[in-house]
């Protein structure tokens, strides 16, 4: 059994917060990534840190959970949305910190919405955004909690791997607000896993990204990354009904030059996929889908 709490952000009122309080929210966001580090990690170390991470999370609250334009004093409603945030940050197996990774999976990603998973993937939590005043602002916030108590044991039991399937990748964290027309980008596929090399066009309607991949195919995208495919990286070429491990040898425009154990080819890009490997370490400072 798994429950939800639900965290609703109102919009803000146009005034920007007092001294008092923007000293409280001096962390500056300026993109999707910045905002999840800051739910995450306040949600993350609230057992340790419980004061501090409800201020934070507190100075994020829209001013309508305020009794006055002030913000010193929760009104009734912005002292249940407080509590719901306390209650996943209790000392035991039903807390955020027990039963999200510290580097937890990425479900998808849009400029202003993210979504991620539990340790084993049987709940997500969910943010969206948006610019509000000069100032990016949290609108609503979902947590999965499992409350199932031999489920929960399970979970806390669970190891988390810093692996490279969490948000800390090559071209994840940098470069989605500073994309131009035309910059190369991968785009992630739902119903297959992988990614696959692309264009990116420009923002779409409701967050999405317009992108045309190299077989001149246009569509609008949740998951992007802004990322151009080198030497070295790993792929998957899709020969005989299945995905073969290959890595690239050389870039020359459309086409790559791909190798394997077995064989040496030159192919289109369009032909190529890409999966984040679960199995292989984060390198923050290098390739994604680099060979070991």
């Amino acid at each position: 059994m798994k429950v939800t709490i639900t965290i609703i952000f109102l919009f803000l009122a146009s005034s920007i917060c007092t001294a008092q309080n923007s000293s409280k929210q001096s962390t500056q966001i300026t993109n999707i990534y910045e905002m999840f580090d800051f739910v995450h990690k306040c949600l993350y170390r609230g057992s340790a840190e419980q004061k501090e991470s409800l201020s934070k999370l507190k100075g994020r609250l829209a001013n309508q959970y305020f009794t006055q334009k002030e913000r010193r004093t929760l009104n009734s409603r912005g002292e249940l949305l407080l509590s719901k945030i306390q209650s996943t940050l209790a000392d035991d197996s039903y807390s955020y910190g027990f039963q999200y990774c510290r580097l937890p999976l990425e479900k998808e990603q849009t400029d202003s919405t993210f979504v991620w998973y539990n340790k084993d993937k049987t709940a997500t939590a969910y943010f969206t955004m948006e610019m509000e005043d000069g100032i990016l602002r949290l609108f609503e916030l979902e947590v999965e909690m499992i409350t199932d108590v031999s489920h929960r044991k399970k979970i806390e039991t669970q190891r988390c791997t810093n692996l490279t399937y969490g948000p800390v990748v090559r071209g994840k964290r940098k470069g989605i607000s500073e994309l131009k027309l035309n910059d190369p980008v991968l785009v992630y596929n739902e119903d297959t896993d992988y990614w696959r090399e692309a264009i990116y066009k420009g923002k779409a309607e409701n967050g999405l990204y317009q992108i045309e991949f190299y077989n001149q195919y246009k569509k609008s995208v949740k998951q992007i990354v802004p990322i151009e495919v080198l030497v070295n990286d790993r792929a998957y070429h899709f020969l005989n009904n299945e995905y073969k491990l290959v890595f690239i040898e050389e870039v020359n425009n459309k086409k790559l030059t791909i190798s394997s154990y077995e064989f040496k080819d030159i192919v289109d890009r369009k032909d190529l996929y890409y999966s984040i490997d679960a199995n292989v370490p984060v390198n923050y400072d290098n390739r994604l889908f680099l060979r070991n």
